[in-house]
């Protein structure tokens, strides 16, 4: 039960990391994607990109 709750707070944790640099890096010229697909995109990157390195997915 404690490594779901950590799981879940990590998951929360990269989520508001995602949105915060998806706010700073955010560009002067506006793209036509909505800001909601892009803060999903960013949270979306971000979990593939730990899953691949620490073996969760696409692993050893």
């Amino acid at each position: 039960m404690a490594r779901v709750v950590i799981g879940l707070l990590f998951v929360l944790v990269i989520a508001g990391l995602a949105v915060a640099a998806g706010r700073f890096l955010q560009s002067t010229r506006e793209a036509d994607v909505p800001a909601t697909a892009k803060t999903i995109s960013y949270v979306l990157l971000i979990i593939l990109m730990l899953g691949v390195v620490s073996g969760w997915l696409g692993g050893l």
